[in-house]
């Protein structure tokens, strides 16, 4: 396209591309749970007491974490980001082993993620 004055004239397309960084999301390999009784899993962002395994995160947007025993048997389930495997199972303390970890959601730029690995119950 070109100008009454003969240059060449220009669009400028305001936010044509949205860039939002993805998130992060980062699992220990092992926790201590509270031998003294469980509770709801939630945890205070930053609380390293390592009583409830959950991911260092940020920019998560969907969630749902899933835990198994060496049986392949599901144990707990979360949908939250903030709700966390307290290390209990039917309201008792879980023996000490390997358990299997596995998540899946969505970081805010849209991006989805699956991921699993394994943590180690300490008591």
């Amino acid at each position: 396209m070109w100008t009454d004055e003969g240059c060449r004239d220009s669009v400028l397309v305001e936010k044509a591309v949205d860039v939002r960084k993805s998130g992060d999301l980062v699992f220990p390999n092992a926790f201590t749970p509270d031998p003294s009784g469980s509770n709801d899993g939630s945890y205070e962002a930053g609380d390293y007491t390592n009583n409830v395994f959950y991911p260092a995160n940020k920019g998560i947007e969907e969630y749902h974490l899933q835990i198994f025993n060496r049986w392949g048997e599901l144990i707990f389930e979360s949908f939250d980001i903030n709700i966390g495997w307290n290390g209990y199972y039917r309201d008792e303390l879980c023996k000490q082993d390997v358990y299997v970890w596995k998540v899946k959601g969505k970081y805010i730029n849209g991006q989805t993620f699956i991921k699993a690995g394994d943590v180690t119950l300490v008591r």
